[in-house]
């Protein structure tokens, strides 16, 4: 009895197999080229056109403002001015117009201003102190009589100066 032996053909096999190992390697290669590469699609917004950049020299305005903020930085004694709003409300009585304003820190110390005007017309009253309270402050307000403004609308502004700060507001009452 013969025993035939087969050849057994392994190269179909390895070939399968080293290019699937191939693949992979290229898959992976592919991959981390792409994960560490930098995103060039991305925008730069760091860049703007030429009509945006002003090469010219500094004018000496600009020379004088770098100076004060510089100044600024070194010596923080000097106050600086900032601008915060103020709320107002201004209500109509029988006899009077009564104005608040609300500031919406708490201030401990200061004065508010207020300042009616109706075209050419002009109402300055009393400056008054201002109140502070729980979380925002208020200035003490004004009552004032109607026999003082005509019929119309009067615009009213109202400055509340305190520290190195300032808050105005406006807004506008119609007299009957």
């Amino acid at each position: 009895m013969r025993i035939e032996h087969k050849s057994k053909k392994r190269w179909p096999l390895v070939i399968t197999i080293a290019t699937i190992v191939i693949i992979i390697c290229a898959g992976i290669g592919v991959y981390a080229t792409q994960k560490f590469k930098p995103n060039d699609t991305k925008e730069n917004t760091t860049t703007s056109s030429s009509t945006d950049t002003n090469l010219d020299p500094p004018t000496n305005e600009e020379i004088q403002t770098g100076k004060d903020i510089k100044e600024q930085k070194v010596n923080p004694s000097t106050p600086v001015q900032t601008t915060e709003s103020l709320n107002i409300t201004a209500n109509n009585t029988d006899s009077n117009i009564q104005v608040r304003a609300t500031i919406a820190s708490s201030i401990q110390d200061g004065t508010c201003t207020i300042t009616l005007t109706k075209g050419s017309s002009t109402v300055t009253k009393p400056s008054v102190g201002i109140q502070p309270l729980s979380g925002y402050s208020t200035c003490k307000g004004w009552d004032i009589p109607l026999s003082e403004l005509s019929s119309g609308t009067w615009n009213i502004e109202i400055v509340a100066k305190y520290q190195s700060k300032v808050a105005s507001g406006k807004t506008e009452v119609t007299i009957p």
